[in-house]
């Protein structure tokens, strides 16, 4: 907002693990008339039922959703990359599987 002068019509793309902090986003960027692009590994996708929940919200508000495993497709056009830690408090002993799946879905200047 402060770099945009609203929230309305912005695209957020989400690139990374689909967690609780993506499901927090994704139940509010439809509200806030924010398109939503997400990223995630296969096996790491968000929440069905939160899914579910967004995808209603995006029809009721007239957003866009995109889910896909492309990082670069889903950081096309956005107004703002956001991410998260790969490997959340109680996921250490994934760590190496964690770091093989989300290869290639940090976000870089590229």
């Amino acid at each position: 907002q402060e770099h945009y002068g609203g929230l309305n019509g912005l695209t957020i793309a989400w690139i990374g693990d689909g967690n609780n902090v993506l499901h927090s986003i994704m139940t509010s960027a439809a509200k806030l008339g924010m398109h939503l692009q997400i990223a995630t590994p296969r096996g790491y996708e968000p929440d069905l039922r939160i899914t579910q929940i967004t995808e209603q919200h995006s029809k009721e508000y007239g957003t866009k959703l995109l889910l896909t495993t492309d990082p670069l497709e889903a950081a096309d056009g956005a107004n703002v990359l956001v991410t998260d830690t790969w490997i959340s408090m109680g996921q250490e002993e994934e760590k190496k599987e964690r770091l093989k799946a989300f290869e290639g879905y940090q976000i870089t200047m590229q």
